[in-house]
């Protein structure tokens, strides 16, 4: 395991094994935001920029580049960010993510494990990777682990699908779920 933290004034710490250099964060500075993949991360600077560390034999660091960004995600070998006119930005292993850069303005953007969701203003998803939810609608909010998805609905209820369990539906007791005000997922 890999850990990381954001300082208030800006720097990284990490800890962990550094097979890559995914530990190699000890010069960044002036990050707001970070994400971390399974062998790599990202920090989004104040100016906009993105700076990473870490495996890029599928292209995931390559980010140097990126401008003007406002949110980052990170993948098992992939790596995403909205810009600040809406335009999606991608490095990395595609893995199904091909056409997530065809949509703009996401309300939301999330990666974890081999898949992407974004999330548009009106509820409406696209799902690229493992798991597929562009049927579900009146989303607000989604988390994602590697293996399943969750959506937020507008009615406070919760639906669930993943890829590890072949459920599909309602999370497992939706009743015990009604009106959440955050979830979080995990793997094991």
């Amino acid at each position: 395991d890999i850990y990381y933290g954001l300082k208030s004034n800006g720097t990284v710490v990490a800890s962990g094994p550094n097979l890559y250099g995914e530990c190699d964060v000890s010069d960044w500075s002036s990050i707001v935001e970070l994400a971390a993949g399974s062998s790599h991360v990202l920090g989004r600077k104040a100016d906009g920029t993105v700076v990473a560390a870490g495996y890029n034999a599928s292209g995931s660091t390559r980010v140097h580049n990126w401008k003007n960004v406002t949110d980052i995600e990170a993948g098992v070998y992939c790596s995403l960010a909205v810009t600040d006119a809406g335009e999606i930005l991608f490095a990395g292993q595609r893995d199904g993510h091909e056409g997530a850069a065809n949509w703009k303005n996401p309300q939301q953007l999330v990666a974890s494990g081999y898949q992407c969701v974004i999330i548009r203003s009106n509820g409406q998803l696209k799902s690229f990777g493992k798991t597929n939810v562009d049927h579900w609608s009146e989303i607000v909010h989604v988390v994602a682990t590697p293996s399943s998805i969750i959506g937020f609905k507008s009615d406070g209820s919760l639906v669930v699908s993943g890829v590890s369990t072949g459920f599909q539906g309602n999370i497992l007791d939706a009743a015990n779920w009604q009106n959440a005000a955050a979830v979080g997922g995990g793997e094991n």
